[in-house]
């Protein structure tokens, strides 16, 4: 595999014909393609919105796990209401005030029980969650989401990336599955994909 290869955020192939090995399908309010991003890390410089699909142009270097855009270039996430499940403390108190500062709402957890908890009590247009968790798992998190009225578009971050942890994802109805360590921006930006689903 090539260099090239390797930084390339890949798409699943449809019956269109071949795809760019550059592009990822975005989730839908109706039943999407499932997603990963193999190199998270790479930094996107920008996005085309046009049919559902976005489509990513990754920058020449990969970025620090926590480069920060300035204030004024963040992605606009106001009115966006974010479920963030990660085991790190130190992790989830950064991801946190990152997009809180591109104007989410989040809500932070530290394990299954709190993030259960959160979905019962509250609703969010979207979840992320680490999948190993100190009390149960990523994936059954996304099946008590699954199955409220109102579920949340749930993305999946996590360090292993096998086509077996794939397969899991997918079944259990996560919309994407993201490679960490993922840095700041790219969570930010996957985040305004979804609010641009939810909130127009």
């Amino acid at each position: 595999m090539t260099h090239d290869d390797e930084s390339a955020v890949h798409e699943r192939p449809t019956a269109a014909g071949p795809v760019d090995a550059r592009r990822f399908e975005l989730p839908q309010r109706r039943p999407a393609p499932f997603a990963r991003s193999e190199r998270p890390e790479a930094e996107a410089r920008g996005s085309a919105v046009a049919s559902g699909r976005v489509v990513h142009r990754l920058a020449d270097s990969t970025p620090s796990v926590f480069r920060r855009r300035p204030l004024a270039a963040r992605p606009d996430l106001r009115g966006l209401r974010v479920l963030l499940v990660e085991n790190d403390a130190g992790l989830l108190m950064v991801f946190a005030l990152h997009l809180e500062s591109c104007g989410a709402h989040v809500q932070p957890a530290a394990s299954f029980a709190e993030a259960r908890m959160a979905l019962r009590t509250d609703q969010w247009h979207l979840m992320f969650t680490e999948l190993d968790l100190p009390d149960g798992t990523g994936l059954d998190l996304a099946k008590v989401a699954g199955a409220l009225a109102r579920p949340p578009a749930c993305v999946a971050l996590a360090a292993r990336c096998a086509e077996s942890d794939l397969e899991d994802a997918k079944k259990a109805s996560f919309r994407m599955h993201v490679r960490k360590p993922v840095d700041l921006d790219t969570l930010a930006l996957i985040a305004r994909q979804f609010r641009q689903l939810e909130l127009g």
